[in-house]
């Protein structure tokens, strides 16, 4: 570690003050050249392992506040330590609620990865990567037991707060799922910062089955009707396991046996095997023509539009049904209020001519004219259509709506994540929070928004 040491009394606390730099203990002036000669390197190697060593100790504990002050220390020492960065960050959050907490660890998985891969050390990298994979998959089960605990149909707090509004199952998603989408977007900032090998897939795999198994613990808890969540997840997974991949095919294989059998008896199985063989050919021919059938679809349907500073976009979700895209729920009326949702493949050509899906830097820049991430949410939200009082001001004319996977709106963003993932714009609900989310699958389905070229 360099500090900046006074020649005259050895005090390290230099202050800046206009043009020139003052002790604050003998207050002898330096200027800025002076002040580069008299920089001195320090070890404090045995302050920082001290202060790590008891952060640890306080951790086993679940002292929070006490591990926190520990790496607040220890970060202060070494300011680029992947420990002290993480951990204090993690103390931190343990000791907020669950959703302040995702949040907030959730911010700090992409730099607490870089700091871990100027590790020189591979065996030493592996570690500190399966030291965060524990740590969040800690997080996580904290969520998940204290929504058991309150679900319980003889908690107060159930009682009070049925009371009150009426709707805890979709405030217990808001908890669990920002949980499930904060292990999926660590497992795939990992394979995007360390690259695709044996150790870095295993981990991802890990976080996907990690998530996953949360999304069917929330929609059994709940008796979600909803499919649609758990397909996500269950996709994001089958991307990077084929032993998960195998698992569904098989199951999805033997479903359609079973209907078939149980409908026309044993002819119906060889039905099956003829759909499946064929199957393949069919798509390819019908996404040959996927292309002619957009622009049919482009002549039949004008779009508003809306300037917003120096952006062009268009003011609605887009509804051009073409393959790679659905109705929520299947329901044409959803398509007809909130759009189709669409696969990134499709979404990166689906706008129509003169548009385009937009980057993380069009979403940035959207989000800064109106406000910033914490309040963009109440300028570009509907004035309706939004559950729970989460309506906006809609000051803009932008015209955000739900997307219908959950409460909140998701848009893709054109910005790649790995090869299988692609990032995502949100707007919250029930707050005015906005947040670019990084790492979801190309095959999950999503709104789409177009800003011009």
């Amino acid at each position: 570690m360099k500090q900046m040491v006074c020649k005259t009394c050895g005090s390290n606390e230099l202050i800046k003050q206009g043009e020139v730099f003052v002790c604050q203990h003998c207050q002898t002036k330096y200027s800025a050249e002076d002040v580069q000669k008299m920089i001195v390197k320090i070890d404090n190697s045995a302050k920082l392992d001290n202060a790590l060593i008891n952060a640890r100790r306080a951790m086993e504990s679940n002292d929070w506040q006490q591990a926190e002050k520990y790496y607040d220390i220890a970060l202060m020492e070494d300011a680029e330590n992947w420990e002290a960065y993480f951990y204090s960050i993690f103390s931190k959050a343990m000791q907020k609620n669950i959703l302040d907490s995702t949040i907030l660890v959730a911010n700090s998985i992409e730099t607490v990865f870089k700091e871990i891969k100027k590790l020189e050390d591979t065996t030493q990298q592996n570690d500190a990567i399966e030291r965060i994979k524990t740590s969040l998959l800690f997080l996580a089960q904290c969520g998940c037991n204290i929504v058991t605990d309150n679900y319980n149909s003889e908690s107060t707090f159930r009682q009070e707060y049925l009371k009150s509004k009426g709707n805890i199952n979709t405030d217990y998603a808001n908890i669990i799922l920002p949980l499930a989408n904060l292990l999926l977007s660590s497992g795939n900032e990992l394979v995007l910062q360390f690259g695709e090998n044996e150790f870095t897939t295993s981990i991802n795999i890990q976080y996907h089955e990690a998530g996953l198994e949360i999304v069917k613990y929330l929609h059994n808890l709940t008796n979600s009707k909803s499919t649609d969540v758990l397909q996500h997840y269950s996709d994001e997974l089958k991307d990077i396991s084929p032993s998960h991949r195998e698992k569904c095919l098989q199951e999805e294989t033997q479903a359609q046996i079973d209907a078939y059998k149980s409908k026309k008896g044993c002819i119906g199985c060889l039905v099956v095997f003829i759909v499946l063989g064929i199957i393949g050919g069919i798509m390819e021919n019908i996404e040959g023509k996927g292309k002619d059938y957009k622009q049919q679809e482009e002549n039949k349907k004008t779009y508003k539009t809306v300037k917003i500073g120096e952006q062009t976009w268009i003011a609605e979700n887009l509804n051009i049904d073409m393959l790679g895209s659905k109705c929520y729920d299947n329901k044409p009326d959803n398509c007809d209020k909130y759009g189709r949702l669409y696969d990134w493949e499709t979404a990166m050509k689906v706008c129509p001519k003169g548009y385009h899906l937009p980057s993380d830097a069009e979403w940035t820049q959207l989000t800064n004219f109106v406000g910033d991430f914490e309040t963009a949410g109440k300028y570009l939200k509907s004035k309706s259509g939004w559950n729970e009082d989460g309506n906006g001001e809609d000051t803009y004319g932008f015209s955000a709506l739900p997307s219908g996977i959950d409460t909140d709106g998701y848009w893709y963003s054109s910005t790649e994540n790995g090869k299988t993932g692609a990032n995502v714009y949100k707007i919250f609900h029930v707050v005015t929070r906005t947040v670019i989310a990084k790492g979801s699958s190309k095959k999950a389905l999503f709104s789409v928004r177009c800003v011009k070229d």
